[in-house]
């Protein structure tokens, strides 16, 4: 079974999607005004401390938190009710 530890992937999505989009990441400090020392860290692997700045990050290049953070956003589903399930009682 794998671990939240395993399944986070800050680090590489960030350096990925910085290439694919052709930003530098001192554009994408700039542009969403997450120090640059902040993003440094992430990719050289620290956990982020704050979310609106992960939120910043994820927006600006066009991703979820989830697809930026984690391997497969995929395994976590919401739960869905049985259409029955929720049936007025007469």
């Amino acid at each position: 079974m794998a671990t939240v530890k395993d399944d986070f992937i800050l680090a590489t999505r960030l350096k990925k999607l910085c290439i694919e989009k052709g930003i530098s990441i001192k554009e994408l400090s700039l542009e969403t005004e997450v120090p640059l020392k902040t993003i440094y860290g992430w990719i050289a692997g620290s956990h982020p401390r704050n979310l609106r700045d992960v939120k910043k990050v994820a927006e600006a290049l066009g991703v979820t938190i989830e697809s930026l953070c984690f391997a497969s956003p995929s395994k976590t589903k919401s739960p869905t009710a049985k259409k029955d399930s929720f049936r007025d009682e007469e």
